[in-house]
Parts: structure tokens; C-alpha cells; sequence
């Protein structure tokens, strides 16, 4: 039988009790378990359906289903006595429970638990295509970067300053201010208009700068402008967790309707161990304080 075939089992209230059947409670767990009924018949798709077939096949039993539906798992009530799943467990009404639970320390004390590995997920992600951002090298001009060009901005102002008010004297009066220089430098860097001033030394000033910053900007830039401007020829994709690890900042979508939270605020606040997959029998457990230090021990959390 394929992965995604639904298995069918029997209804357990069509059922004799008399016969060696496995009555199991099965509740509605998307994507894990999904529950439809036809008739005297209850289909089971999802992962957990193979495991009721391999339950099925190596105890040689009938597998009966409970389905327990939009059921509670159940708490415990001021009596002793459980709610839910856990309470039909109790009564003697199924044999066990299969599907994603918290068994905490009151579950615990009336049922065993045995933890399965899930090994299928279902991711929900905004699909990778190979379409380029035109802006892609913007990314590579970090705080570092824009510091850089202030500061070389700063340095050539400054220098041209001390090269007119200590080495280029004259007889005209005071020199230009420090503030007139930055405004000459950075107006200069805008506009390619010809130069108020025609001194030598203030075109080799810039002239100096113009081959010197680019060397410094772009030493600067060239690792993140190679991995920013790569254009990819194969378009990316995702179909295994490996894949989204490829995507540190991709979005993994869950739906708030689904189960997840409920099972959690069912649970008590602190809850020592979380089972994928949990199995419990209406038998009382047999060593209990050693089955469980060894259950509470299995995904501590």
C-alpha cells in the first residue's frame, strides 16, 4: 500500500468486544492523521497509518478504530478521574491512543508512553524563483561602508584646509574656513562643474583622492558586492528540511487553526517530555517509577 493510500479499518462501535481486536483511539491531527468515515468504516490517512499497519501485521490483532475526532486528549478533574481521550482510556473503552500528545506526570501515572521518531514534515514556504533584484548591490553598502566614505570625505576636506592655511599662504588675508572646504568637496562630488578655484594643489588634492578612494571603497566592498551581484543559472528550491537551511530568513507558515496549540495549553506549564507519538494502554504500568524516569528522561525540554 502507497504512502499517501488511506488505510480502512472498522468502526469499533460496529464490533464485537468479544473478539481479539485492538481497540485504538484516533483523533483528528493534521497533517499527521486525517479521519473521514464511510459508513461501518473509518478511513486513516497520514504517517500514522503506517503505523496502525505495522501494529496490526506484527501483533496479528484486528485494529479497531475510536474516532475520537475534535476529542480533547483530557485533563484530570478534581476527582482523580480524567476527561477526553485520557478518560476513555480509564474507563476501559480503548486500548490506546495514537497520535501526537504531551504526556506529563499525570498522563503518566495512568498510561505508558512509547515515543516514535516522526520523520515526515510538511513545510509551507514562499516558493524560490530566479528573478534579480536590479538594487542587489545596495545590501553590500553596510554602516561599515558608509563610515568609510564620511571619513575619507572628512580626510580630503581636512587636508586640503591645512595645505591652503600652512603650506599655501598668501597675501590676500585669512584662508577659507574648514566648513567652506567640506561644502567645496562634497558639491564637487555631486557636480562635474569646472572648479571655482584653479590652484594647483587643490587639483592634485583631488586628483590624489579621485585614485586613491576607489582602490579604498572597493577594497572595501568586493566580497559583498561578488556574493550580492552572483546570478544564479539554476532557479533554487525547496523540498526537504536540508533545503531550508539553505534560506536562513525564510518564513515557515502554520496555521493557527491547526491542533499544536491546543495539545500545549492542555499540557501542564512546565511539561518534562513531548511525544511525537504516543502509545497508551488502560493497564496499569507495571515499574512504573522506572518506565518513567526512563520516559521523562527520552526529550527533556
Amino acid at each position: 500500500m502507497g504512502y499517501f493510500d488511506p488505510v480502512i479499518l472498522p468502526d469499533q462501535s460496529r464490533i464485537n468486544t468479544t473478539e481479539n481486536v485492538l481497540r485504538v483511539a484516533v483523533r483528528k491531527f493534521p497533517p499527521f492523521v486525517t479521519l473521514s468515515k464511510h459508513g461501518s468504516k473509518v478511513s486513516v490517512n497520514g504517517p500514522l497509518k503506517v503505523f496502525l499497519e505495522a501494529m496490526a501485521s506484527s501483533a496479528g490483532v484486528r485494529v479497531t478504530v475510536w474516532p475520537a475526532g475534535e476529542m480533547i486528549h483530557g485533563v484530570r478533574l478534581a476527582n482523580g478521574t480524567f476527561t477526553g481521550i485520557m478518560g476513555l482510556i480509564e474507563q476501559g473503552q480503548v486500548d490506546m491512543f495514537v497520535g501526537p500528545v504531551i504526556m506529563n506526570d499525570e498522563r503518566l501515572d495512568l498510561a505508558e508512553a512509547l515515543i516514535l521518531d516522526v520523520t515526515s514534515y510538511r513545510l509551507v514556504t514562499w516558493q524560490p524563483s530566479k528573478w534579480v533584484d536590479p538594487f542587489q548591490f545596495m545590501t553590500a553598502f553596510t554602516v561599515d561602508v558608509w563610515l568609510l566614505i564620511l571619513f575619507s570625505i572628512l580626510l580630503l576636506a581636512m587636508i586640503c584646509w591645512l595645505m591652503e592655511r600652512f603650506l599655501m599662504r598668501s597675501d590676500q588675508g585669512a584662508g577659507t574656513p574648514l566648513r567652506d572646504v567640506l561644502w567645496g568637496v562634497c558639491s564637487r562630488a555631486l557636480s562635474l562643474d569646472p572648479l571655482s578655484r584653479d590652484e594647483v594643489w587643490l587639483r592634485l588634492c583631488l586628483s590624489g583622492f579621485l585614485l586613491v578612494f576607489p582602490l579604498v571603497l572597493m577594497n572595501s566592498l568586493s566580497s559583498k558586492l561578488i556574493s550580492a551581484m552572483t546570478i544564479k543559472k539554476d532557479e533554487d528550491f525547496i523540498n526537504k528540511y536540508e533545503d531550508v537551511l539553505r534560506f536562513p530568513e525564510v518564513r515557515i507558515y502554520r496555521s493557527e487553526k491547526r491542533d499544536i496549540p491546543q495539545i500545549e495549553s492542555e499540557a501542564d506549564p512546565n511539561p518534562r517530555t513531548i511525544c511525537a507519538w504516543a502509545q497508551a494502554t488502560r493497564d496499569d504500568v507495571r515499574g512504573g517509577s522506572e518506565k518513567k524516569s526512563h520516559y521523562l528522561q527520552s526529550r527533556n525540554v
